[in-house]
């Protein structure tokens, strides 16, 4: 979706940014960049969630009856995002740390 895309150029904006001035691999990018879409897409998946339900609910028989975007929102299943934001978050924070310890090893070994 546009909003994916969005962020996962304001990602790689920021990894570009964070990383100027010093050496970071092709392969260590590439991490952080899976890394980051995993995280990005535990936010924007709720609102692929509210869009696919707003397309399926109709008065028609059969179909599933309109419901306000409030109730809608309560309804997605939040505890299951929290918990995979928690995870996928973590793992994205130690590729982070791991990468900086390789950076810093390889500052000391060409001093």
């Amino acid at each position: 979706t546009a909003l994916e895309e969005f962020m996962d150029l304001v990602l790689e904006w920021c990894i570009d940014y964070c990383s100027q001035g010093s050496h970071v691999e092709v392969a260590d990018k590439i991490l952080l960049r899976a890394s980051g879409s995993s995280v990005v897409s535990i936010f924007t998946s709720p609102v692929n969630y509210i869009g696919v339900i707003q397309r399926c609910q109709s008065h028609f028989n059969g179909m599933l009856a309109p419901e306000p975007l409030p109730d809608l929102v309560r309804s997605l299943p939040w505890r299951a995002s929290m918990h995979q934001f928690l995870m996928f978050g973590g793992i994205m924070a130690l590729n982070v740390r791991l990468i900086q310890w390789k950076i810093q090893l390889q500052n000391e070994d060409d001093e």
